[in-house]
């Protein structure tokens, strides 16, 4: 039987899957790597799809009013964040006298708001434009471990949960924190920001004017393209080599279940098995694609897993079942 004329017919014939262990096994090898291509699109299409200014669209609690207000800051004291060409990746360059501008009291500029009688702080900006991610890193950690000061709501001060962005040499860091916020260590959402994918020569803090809150959204997807794209790589190999030990345990199930000297289907070797279960995953793999658009992305990349189980179980107790084959 031609290759394609057998596929077809395999992805709904246990009989044909079961012949495919006499087929070559570059035949098998190339049906299970388009399966695994298959199977994984959703998930490449869902983290492709993320956008770095994605957060800006859930609650921030006057984020994006506390960002435009924070770029007509910078613009008045005359405080440009311009991104250069450092070696091989871009950076954020500040230079010594708009560093001695920063002349913020508490070391980060701040706006607020109120919520009723209550003034309440929306957004910190830190200024650590000297720092690299570690330093940075370590800053968060610091942030997070605060505690939330409960006597400071009743007495109808200043709250110090608030949102923070930490502006650095190498990255850019914001924590949204929402209104019924108490833990530093629980924010609605974070996101990184690195300056690869900016323009050399923009000046970050000239985000003013009627488009001021849609160039910081632009910022936001360009600093997030390239971690977008090592997310991708990382999370979808992840996925590929769960997929791959699910599918070599289904064939190492195969292998089990046939041994034994009075079982028909005893000769069946380990590598039989293998092409066996590269031919069944393209199945699968077609179905969990489909259900992967429809169902919530915790869900869906785990449809592949699932259904190949329940395929090669399905398969195993009707047509490799000495009991069953018996009474046929």
């Amino acid at each position: 039987m031609k290759p394609i004329k057998y596929i077809f017919k395999s992805l709904f014939n246990n009989s044909s899957i079961i012949e495919g262990r006499k087929r070559k096994g570059l035949e098998a090898l190339i049906v299970f790597i388009l399966a695994m291509i298959i199977a994984l699109i959703p998930s490449t299409v869902s983290i492709a799809s993320v956008k770095g200014s994605a957060f800006m669209n859930s609650n921030i609690n006057g984020v994006d009013t506390a960002l435009v207000a924070f770029s007509k800051e910078m613009n008045t004291k005359g405080i440009k964040f311009t991104v250069a060409q450092e070696e091989k990746q871009r950076v954020l360059k500040v230079s010594q006298d708009d560093m001695k501008k920063w002349d913020y009291t508490d070391g980060y500029f701040k706006t607020e708001g109120y919520d009723g009688e209550k003034l309440k702080e929306r957004l910190r900006v830190y200024l650590m434009a000297d720092k690299t991610t570690d330093d940075i890193t370590e800053k968060v950690k610091k942030l997070q471990a605060q505690t939330y000061d409960s006597e400071k709501e009743v007495s109808n001060e200043n709250i110090p949960m608030a949102s923070y962005m930490i502006i650095g040499k190498d990255i850019t860091y914001i924590s949204i924190y929402t209104k019924s916020a108490t833990e530093w260590k629980s924010p609605t959402s974070t996101r990184y920001f690195n300056y690869n994918s900016v323009d050399t020569g923009e000046i970050i803090s000239n985000y003013t004017g009627e488009h001021a809150l849609e160039n910081w959204k632009t910022f936001f997807d360009k600093g997030y393209q390239s971690i977008k794209v090592n997310t991708l790589f990382a999370q979808i190999g992840l996925l590929a080599g769960i997929n791959a030990l699910v599918s070599l345990f289904m064939a190492l199930m195969i292998f089990i279940f046939t041994r034994g000297k009075k079982n028909p289907f005893h000769d069946y070797k380990f590598t039989e098995a293998l092409k066996i279960v590269g031919i069944a995953s393209l199945a699968p793999s077609l179905l969990a694609c489909l259900f992967g658009f429809i169902l919530p992305q915790q869900f869906s990349t785990m449809a592949f897993m699932i259904l190949l189980g329940i395929r090669i179980m399905w398969m195993t107790s009707k047509n490799l079942n000495p009991a069953v084959m018996a009474n046929n």
